[in-house]
């Protein structure tokens, strides 16, 4: 007699989990989605590129991989980022003025900023280093946010 295969068993309460799932009225609730902006004052120049990144706690701040990037060009002292289709959640933003367009954040002696740069809460640059995530964090419930911060330069 042939025994059942071990994958038809393993199977089998995925199949029953997807067809309760499938029934009518058993759908999961959809994840609330939204829209965050984050308006930067005190833009200098009228050259280059913003780019902003948000984070969720569990990305690496200030790091190349955030969750969600965002380029915007300079055309006056106000710039606008805005995130969009963005789940409920714990987030943070930075921002920097690539004035020169070359797509690096410039740094002096030290690390020290060479061109300008923001995070959400207005949150200001750490002891010895960048800000940190604890100061620019914000929740966010998955409808509109609106923020404001200052480039700083």
């Amino acid at each position: 007699m042939a025994r059942p295969s071990s994958s038809l068993l393993l199977g089998a309460p995925l199949l029953v989990l997807a067809l309760a799932f499938a029934l009518p009225g058993r759908a999961p609730a959809q994840e609330a989605r939204g829209v965050v902006s984050l308006t930067l004052t005190g833009v200098e120049g009228a050259t280059g590129r913003v780019a902003c990144g948000l984070y969720r706690p569990e990305d690496d701040w200030l790091h190349r991989d955030n969750f969600r990037g965002v380029l915007v060009d300079v055309r006056g002292s106000r710039v606008r980022c805005t995130f969009r289709d963005v789940p409920a959640g714990r987030y943070a933003i930075s921002a920097i003025h690539d004035e020169d367009s070359d797509g690096e954040f410039d740094r002096g002696v030290f690390g020290i900023p060479r061109e300008g740069w923001a995070a959400s809460n207005d949150a200001h640059l750490g002891r010895l280093g960048p800000p940190r995530y604890d100061a620019a964090r914000f929740d966010f419930d998955g409808s509109q946010l609106r923020l404001t911060a200052r480039m700083r330069y």
